[in-house]
């Protein structure tokens, strides 16, 4: 229920950091300061994301897309029905991924027709990240476009942002940093609510032992 006034936040400072009132600090049309977070497992998020592209076109301020699925669907379940209201999460996690994956394609075409887009995939999932990398190459953007960039948890999945940065794509890990008792709450929401976390988790640690074996067995001398 906080969204709209987010997103109209979001957008006036996008236009007054990017647009005709950007300061000296933002002088790059492709690189904004101010970033919206698009959660994917929330109904309506693809026809928001449409919407703010095309209205940033319109008003000529670069728009920042962090594009996530989000971690919160207990409590927006419970709120819905504390207020009697239509519950806003995706029917499915199917449903989410092709929502996610629709923006993604939405967001690096925006990107490789030179609309002032930026973007940071904020993902554990192995199949948005191949399609995000597939895609970039068939619209030949560089995996180092400053405008694109990938990012997860560090700690989780980190073969993949490994993999990532080893072919030169802007690679970011998210740095927990705080008291235990403020973080671990924190990423157990993600564990908890995230099952691309878990999977991936999971077919880490086989890479994990695969690789171990690997430098065990290449130590012993015949």
């Amino acid at each position: 229920h906080r969204q709209p006034a987010i997103d109209f936040i979001s957008r006036i400072l996008m236009a007054r950091c990017g647009g005709e009132e950007k300061t000296k600090i933002s002088q790059h049309s492709h690189r904004p300061l101010i970033y919206n977070t698009y959660q994917m497992y929330l109904k309506g998020s693809y026809q928001r994301l449409r919407r703010d592209i095309e209205m940033g076109g319109e008003k000529e301020y670069p728009v920042g897309v962090k594009l996530v699925r989000g971690a919160y669907m207990v409590n927006e379940s419970e709120r819905a029905v504390e207020n009697l209201c239509e519950n806003p999460i995706m029917p499915s996690k199917q449903d989410t991924d092709e929502q996610y994956n629709k923006a993604l394609t939405t967001i690096l075409e925006s990107i490789s027709e030179n609309k002032s887009v930026s973007v940071l995939v904020a993902t554990h999932n192995r199949e948005s990240i191949i399609k995000a990398t597939e895609l970039m190459k068939e619209k030949n953007l560089l995996p180092n476009d400053p405008r694109i960039h990938f990012a997860q948890i560090m700690g989780l999945c980190d073969n993949l942002g490994h993999g990532l940065g080893n072919e030169g794509y802007n690679a970011h890990k998210l740095v927990l940093f705080g008291d235990f008792s403020e973080v671990f709450p924190w990423l157990l929401r993600r564990l908890d609510e995230n099952q691309d976390v878990m999977g991936a988790t999971i077919a880490e640690a086989g890479l994990l032992k695969k690789e171990l074996w690997r430098r065990l067995t290449a130590s012993i001398v015949p």
